[in-house]
């Protein structure tokens, strides 16, 4: 290693550089202490004061080289000495280049034969912790690691021994009976930081073996009330770092990365710098190890052959958090599901989310950054997130709708399917309290999102829910038949979703039914508060033209048509392009119920929806009595617009006030077309449009991007062949039957 090779250059000093004097009265200091025929009598020893002054005098100087660290840390540990003196030479042990492991592994050896006191144990793994960031390795204390972990048993080690696991703690170190044996610790001494700070980093690795409540917000677990020393082993790290010049490539700073869980656990300010971790570089084991377990690291991965050729041998990281941030970690993680992974993740975002939006200090740029993630991360797996759900749905009961608005509905957007009822209670009720009280840009996007919500549900969520529900079903018939009664904990998969997840019987399309009159609802209040206005409007109709090709677009077998009023509000409103939109919708209406009726499944669900082919019917009589055949309050005409008569409203020409010519909305173009087709000077009007301009007038409309008017209208009238040019009567008629669509 680059660390054990700098050994044999003449050390740098800490505060200058060593002169040969004081390095020969440190050898025979040191040399004092290792030699077994010194008095090592601390009452009226001379040598022994003078040895010790000399020892801590050049370690602040100038630090210690690695030899001279072995020694001295074997002679404190032995418990050769008293305990004030093994203590100045412990506190007296800062490195000039690096800790050696060999030293912290003879400490760990002497605990053992239980020859140093309980208080210089303590102090011992202090030290160990002050350095760990300075060990040139940590392998052979890492194998010791069943072997600290008994030294919980004893209160006064126990804080440093749960601090020294938690550097020390890898996924495969967390087991069951080590989380019981915690669990049976705390029971006996009460809920303490150290505990549980171990706890916590098990439950990152584990989550399904620690079940236990942690707090929510992040906490110092272990605290270092000596704070001379740790300045001294501070300035001693700054000074490494200063003189290896910031190289990335060399293995003790590769060491350093890896020999803790996560530098934001243990550097408050990193920690404020770095929201999600970057995955480590460098594997895990060591090379012996990894060519046994034939485990490549994915910083090893130079391109995408390397990625394919080794896909099966590739090694998840220990930061489970750094999936969000690397698409290599996203496509690995899809296609080969590691639940541990997985587990962990959910965790690390329950945590998360907790402190960043219920507990923010008001940096928001972080927790953008985080939801962002968050959200680039769920469009990838084409799922939401259950942990994230479960967190929104606590959310919502206190957002304020205006904290991360877009990212917050874009998360809404994605979530999975449940019974309306469920739906309703968890997100919908609180966003429909929020809706009816603010702007009409807030009404627009929740409109928005709900309309991606649908598209979701018809797209994923369903087809992937009756795979859920299916296979779920099965594996209870198995249980059943194999004579299991518990098979209520049981989860199931999809091969079209990472999360496995236990799911209730439900009709999915029965949750779509009410969300679309849930919508539909909203959408007629809200048009009525804001006077038609025209955001609204047209974010009701983007919804609709998602419902309107549910089975065409999604094969989803569903149909429900907009009320009357709202289609009333579009056509005869004064935006031409709302217009436009809701006579396109119709005719996707048509589509469907064309499709549905010739489908293969028509005689489980014809029967269904062939009672809204009237309600229908009645909107299509109404449009094309007025649009087409100016025939609006025709005494004939039950589902007209108005029920008062002409000479009660006192308007003139009160038919032509809706038809395709003289509406609100066309007006304009009709105008537009006499310009373009009459000569200046000549006296026009609407009503000069007749039955035989009527199909240039189309054209005409066509050309205006008004072409939903006129799918519509060549759709639902059929006109009489007879009809020639030079004819003023119309005898076109809609072509609409009693229960049937034509």
């Amino acid at each position: 290693m680059a660390a054990a090779s700098s050994v044999q250059e003449s050390p740098q000093t800490l505060a200058g550089k060593e002169t040969p004097q004081s390095r020969k009265k440190l050898q025979k200091a040191v040399h004092f202490f290792t030699d077994a025929s010194s008095n090592l009598k601390v009452r009226g020893n001379v040598k022994l004061s003078l040895a010790l002054e000399t020892i801590v005098k050049e370690s602040q100087a100038n630090g210690l080289d690695q030899t001279h660290i072995i020694q001295l840390a074997d002679v404190a540990a032995s418990g050769r000495l008293a305990d004030s003196t093994s203590s100045r030479l412990v506190k007296s042990l800062i490195p000039s280049v690096c800790v050696p492991e060999e030293a912290a592994v003879q400490c760990i050896s002497w605990m053992c034969t239980n020859k140093p006191s309980h208080d210089l144990q303590a102090l011992l793994l202090k030290w160990i912790i002050l350095t760990f960031d300075l060990l040139d390795n940590t392998e052979q204390l890492h194998a010791l690691y069943g072997i600290i972990f008994y030294f919980i048993e004893n209160d006064t080690i126990c804080p440093h021994a749960c601090h020294l696991l938690y550097l020390l703690t890898r996924r495969e170190d967390v087991t069951a009976h080590r989380v019981r044996r915690l669990l049976g610790v705390q029971r006996k001494v009460g809920t303490q930081p150290h505990i549980t700070g171990l706890l916590s980093v098990y439950k990152v690795f584990a989550p399904h073996l620690v079940s236990l409540s942690l707090p929510a917000t992040q906490r110092a677990y272990f605290k270092l009330a000596d704070k001379a020393w740790l300045a001294a082993i501070n300035g001693a790290r700054d000074h490494i770092r200063a003189r290896s010049g910031g190289e990335e490539g060399s293995s003790f700073h590769a060491d350093l990365r890896h020999s803790t869980i996560t530098e934001t656990a243990m550097v408050r300010k990193r920690r404020k710098l770095d929201l999600v971790p970057d995955f480590q570089s460098t594997p895990l084991t060591t090379d012996r190890e990894a060519e046994v377990m034939s485990k490549i690291s994915i910083g090893q991965i130079k391109s995408f052959d390397e990625f394919l050729t080794n896909f099966d041998r590739l090694e998840l990281p220990s930061q489970a958090a750094a999936v969000l941030r690397s698409p290599v970690l996203q496509h690995l993680l899809v296609c080969r599901r590691n639940h541990h992974t997985i587990h962990r993740l959910n965790f690390w975002l329950s945590q998360k989310l907790q402190i960043e939006l219920m507990n923010s200090e008001g940096d928001s740029s972080r927790t953008e950054q985080l939801l962002q993630l968050l959200i680039n991360f769920t469009d990838f797996i084409q799922e939401s997130v259950p942990v994230c759900e479960q967190f929104l749905t606590k959310y919502l009961l206190t957002w304020n709708g205006s904290d991360y608005r877009p990212y917050i509905l874009r998360l809404v957007s994605r979530f999975r399917i449940y019974p309306f009822q469920v739906l309703n209670d968890l997100v919908l009720e609180p966003l429909r309290t929020l809706f009816f009280c603010s702007s009409a840009y807030f009404k627009c996007q929740l409109l928005h999102a709900l309309t991606e919500l649908l598209r979701n549900y018809a797209t994923l969520e369903i087809p992937r829910y009756r795979e859920v529900a299916s296979r779920q079903r099965e594996q209870e018939e198995e249980a059943v038949l194999r004579g299991e009664k518990e098979i209520e904990g049981s989860t199931s998969g999809s091969s079209a979703g990472m999360f496995s997840t236990r799911v209730d019987y439900f009709d999915p399309l029965e949750t779509v039914e009410k969300l679309v009159d849930f919508v539909e609802g909203m959408c007629s209040v809200a048009l009525q508060m804001d006077q038609n206005h025209t955001l609204i409007m047209h974010h009701t109709l983007a919804f609709y033209e998602v419902v309107s090709s549910l089975y065409t677009r999604h094969s989803q077998p569903y149909l429900v048509v907009p009320s009357k009023s709202l289609a009333y509000r579009a056509v005869f409103g004064l935006d031409p392009v709302a217009c436009s939109r809701l006579c396109q919708i119709l005719c996707n209406y048509k589509h469907e119920f064309t499709a549905l009726k010739a489908s293969a499944d028509k005689h489980q669900q014809w029967d269904k929806f062939k009672k809204k082919i009237v309600p229908f019917n009645s909107i299509i009589l109404t449009l094309c009595n007025c649009l087409w055949r100016s025939k609006a309050f025709h005494p004939s005409n039950d589902h007209g617009v108005a029920l008062a008569t002409a000479e009660e409203m006192g308007i003139a020409r009160p038919q032509e006030m809706f038809s395709m010519q003289g509406s609100l909305a066309t007006v304009g173009f009709c105008k537009k077309f006499f310009e373009e087709t009459q000569p200046s000077d000549k006296q026009v009007e609407p009503r000069m449009i007749k039955s035989a301009h009527k199909t240039v007038y189309m054209e005409f409309l066509r050309r205006e991007r008004m072409a939903g008017l006129v799918n519509f209208l060549e759709t639902f009238i059929r006109r009489s062949s007879s009809a020639s040019a030079s004819t003023t009567v119309d005898r076109s008629e809609p072509s609409i039957a009693s229960q049937e669509v034509a």
